[in-house]
């Protein structure tokens, strides 16, 4: 195991914020989700959890299969909302826009258990 380090969150911040200008979606989403279980192995779930996140966006964006990534943001929400609550809160709007483009509805509110029943309760929360 290696040691925690910042370069986690160095590589979250160039990956996730600059070269996804330079470098192709896909390699930018490769790179970010290798972070995500480098920085879970050594216990930096905060920098993990920003990284899956941006991951699985870019992969969106990129032209994953949106199938996969429906099953993949629904497995990993309870282990988000666990670690870090803001990054389950943009994965559920994340799997609300895949949800949508495919015509399906994947519950994804249903791992806040009541607390937020739809996008604009999100909202709400997000103006507080």
């Amino acid at each position: 195991k290696r040691a925690i380090s910042a370069t986690d969150r160095v590589e979250w911040l160039v990956y996730g914020h600059i070269l996804m200008w330079f470098i192709p979606l896909k390699e930018t989403s490769r790179k970010l989700f290798e972070t995500y279980h480098l920085s879970m192995q050594v216990g930096d779930f905060r920098t993990a959890m920003f990284s899956l996140n941006l991951s699985t966006r870019f992969a969106v964006f990129e032209g994953e299969n949106l199938q996969i990534l429906s099953r993949s943001i629904g497995s990993n929400l309870k282990n988000m909302l666990k670690h870090n609550s803001e990054c389950a809160k943009l994965a559920v709007l994340d799997a609300v826009m895949v949800d949508e483009i495919r015509g399906e509805d994947s519950t994804p509110f249903a791992v806040f258990d009541g607390l937020f029943l739809n996008d604009d309760d999100l909202m709400k929360d997000a103006l507080v």
